[in-house]
Parts: C-alpha cells; structure tokens; sequence
C-alpha cells in the first residue's frame, strides 16, 4: 500500500496519522495499558495436523470476528530470534513471496514497510552494514531494531543507529507503545495488515498478519481495533508495515508451503531463516 493508501486510512481514523508525501503516517499518543477483548471475538486456534519440529518458525491462524458480521484471520508467525537470520530483498515491485521463499530457502517472507508513487521505500531500512533506505522523519512512526538477539522499538524521531543491528526498519503507525494501544480512535478504513510485535522483554518477536482473500474484499480490522487485538495478544511494542494490497506472506510450515501473496507489487520483502 503506498502512501496515497494511508492517506485515506488517515481521514478515516479521524487524523490518528501525520501526512508525509503520498503521506505516511504517525501514531497518535499511547493510551494506558487496557487489557480487555478488542472488538469481535477469537474463535479457537485452528489445530495442526503436524507438529512443527523444536526451534521452528511457529504458525497460529484464528479466525476474527468484526461488530459488522464480516471475518478474517489473524495469523501469528512467532520467531525464533535465537535461531533466525533476517534479511530484505527487493521485490522490485513483484508480488511473488513464494519465489523469494524457495529462492532464500527460507522459513517466512512478508512484506516490507512503505514505498512512494515513484516505487522507491519510504522509511529507513538497515540490514547489517547496509543502508538500503535512509531514515524518513516525514513519516515519523517507529523504528523496530534487531540486534544480538533481541527485538526493540523505537520512536523514528529517537532513532539513532547503534553497532550491531541486524535489522533496522521504519514505518508507521506504531500500534502498541510500552504495553499500551495507541491508536486513540476508532477509524472506519478496514484492510488487510502486517505488523511486527515486541514481547517478552525484547527476547520475542511475532510477526502478525490479519489477511483476507481478495475475492473477500477489504474484510480485515480497522488500525484501532488491529492495535488492541495485538495488545490483548501480549505484545510490549507492535509496528503496523505496509497493508491493504501490500499485504502477504510466504510460509513453509510442516505441510508445506502456504503463500498469501500482496494483492499488488511490493518495493521490500523482509524474508525469515532459520539458520543451520
């Protein structure tokens, strides 16, 4: 989803984003921790007809229900950081995850943060000693670092490059701050979405992905309610990337390979490895 997608996200929640160019957006202020049930229910954890194997890429599906009747499921891709090697490719605005998949022999690739009308990433990107995108102060948002096993989110104003990261990745908004929702209003804009959640101290990492298929329409959660679902979830810090038709992913769990790939092309893909 480009910047002129969030930019009708952003009227619809009521302001909750700043505008960048084809505007990105920015939280507003955290609220307090609040634990209750986000809007809809869960239904059960659907079971798995296999046991993935000690140290693997975990995968969990649950099947949401929103106040208007329609559904979507929330998947939960829970990483092993002590075990995982994380990279970023450049899709060069493809949509096949599933190819990235094979070609990395990897365990999950979802999609990246932000791109503009020019197809360039908007948002800094680090992997390792390269900066493939520089860090973007219009967008505001969060920055969520790996570094030495451990999982941190920042505000992007707060940013400030420290030796070590693995992975260095911007966007906006930040859904959960210091255990708290902080989306403070609830929009009517309903997507697809992608986010990376903090547990745990910084020892966990979850990726979520509440998905749709197209023929489904625009059935996923709104940015308020997707941020309370991952506060009930747990997560300590959670950042919303790229949604509506740039969200997807590839997986390769015990039954093999499962693809919901981007309803349209992606500049970055952030791709998942469990290392040998």
């Amino acid at each position: 989803m480009g910047p002129a997608d969030v930019d009708r996200v952003a009227a619809l929640s009521a302001l909750v984003l700043l505008g960048s160019t084809v505007s990105c957006s920015e939280p507003s202020r955290a609220e307090p921790p609040h634990r209750a049930e986000p809007d809809g229910g869960a239904a059960p954890v659907r079971p798995s007809l296999a046991v993935e194997p000690p140290g693997a890429l975990v995968h969990e599906a649950r099947e949401r229900h929103r106040h208007d009747g329609e559904t979507y499921l929330l998947h939960r891709f829970r990483i092993p950081l002590d075990l995982v090697q994380i990279d970023v490719v450049d899709m060069e605005m493809r949509r096949d995850l599933g190819a990235v998949l094979e070609e990395r022999r990897a365990a999950l690739v979802i999609n990246g943060g932000y791109y503009g009308t020019d197809s360039r990433p908007e948002g800094l990107v680090i992997v390792g000693d390269r900066t493939l995108s520089p860090l973007l102060a219009r967008i505001g948002g969060g920055v969520v670092t790996i570094a030495r096993g451990r999982a941190e989110q920042r505000a992007a104003a707060d940013f400030r490059p420290a030796p070590g990261i693995e992975l260095a990745i911007q966007c906006s908004p930040a859904l959960v701050v210091r255990g708290g929702a902080a989306i403070a209003r609830h929009g009517e804009q309903t997507a697809s979405r992608t986010a990376l959640c903090i547990r745990d101290g910084g020892r966990g990492l979850d990726v979520y992905v509440a998905n749709v298929e197209p023929s489904r329409g625009r059935a996923g959660p709104t940015l308020y309610t997707f941020s309370r679902e991952l506060q009930a979830e747990g997560c300590e810090e959670a950042l919303n990337l790229d949604g509506g038709p740039s969200s997807g992913f590839a997986w390769r769990g015990p039954q093999g390979v499962i693809t919901e790939p981007p309803r349209r092309g992606i500049r970055h893909a952030v791709v998942f490895t469990i290392a040998d």
